[in-house]
């Protein structure tokens, strides 16, 4: 079961880009087939309470051990990439 868990939380945080936040994959897994059904809320709060055990055990956010969240889900460079294609 944790692996599981687990398994769906990193799913959930990860694109082809790298990682992001959680609402911008639910986002693009709605808009790619097709929207929302009366389940989706529900998979999604799940979500969030996976998401809220696991920073529970680690003591920290999950976004804080994910490299380049901010950026990938934002669409920012890092201030050292942009200064290098300047």
């Amino acid at each position: 079961m944790f692996y599981d868990r687990l398994i769906l939380l990193c799913d959930s945080l990860a694109m082809a880009e790298g990682f992001v936040l959680m609402e911008k994959r639910m986002l693009d897994v709605a808009l790619r087939y097709g929207g929302v059904n009366e389940h989706t809320i529900d998979k999604w709060r799940e979500t969030f309470r996976i998401k809220a055990s696991f920073e529970a055990v680690i003591g920290c956010p999950v976004y804080a051990l994910l490299p380049g969240v901010v950026e990938i889900t934002f669409g920012m460079q890092k201030a050292e990439t942009r200064v290098q294609n300047d």
